[in-house]
């Protein structure tokens, strides 16, 4: 991720990665790597991430939460599809959420 706006993530290195992970019925996991200064730098709602879709789940998890709090969820029996809606998470910023 990177300001949008400049070529700073070129000339001063000046973005991050977040890396995702899913361990399918247990959690999501975001570890952000790059520049520290940067990302310290941008708001604390920047990057706020919008919804986490997850197909191919078997089952509805019984709840699911991000650092002890309760995220809503809706799960299709159909598509077997599980969508997160407004987790209040950035994508800048290292958190997991436990499927239960």
């Amino acid at each position: 991720m990177d300001d949008e706006d400049t070529f700073d993530q070129i000339r001063k290195g000046s973005y991050t990665m977040a890396r995702l992970s899913v361990d399918i019925s247990k959690s999501i996991r975001c570890e952000v790597e790059g520049n520290n200064e940067w990302v310290n730098s941008q708001a604390s709602s920047a990057r706020m991430i919008e919804r986490i879709v997850i197909m191919g789940l078997e089952s509805s998890p019984k709840k699911i939460s991000a650092d002890s709090v309760k995220l809503e969820f809706d799960y299709e029996n159909k598509k077997n599809m599980l969508v997160i809606r407004k987790p209040g998470l950035t994508a800048l910023k290292d958190w997991e959420i436990s499927l239960l």
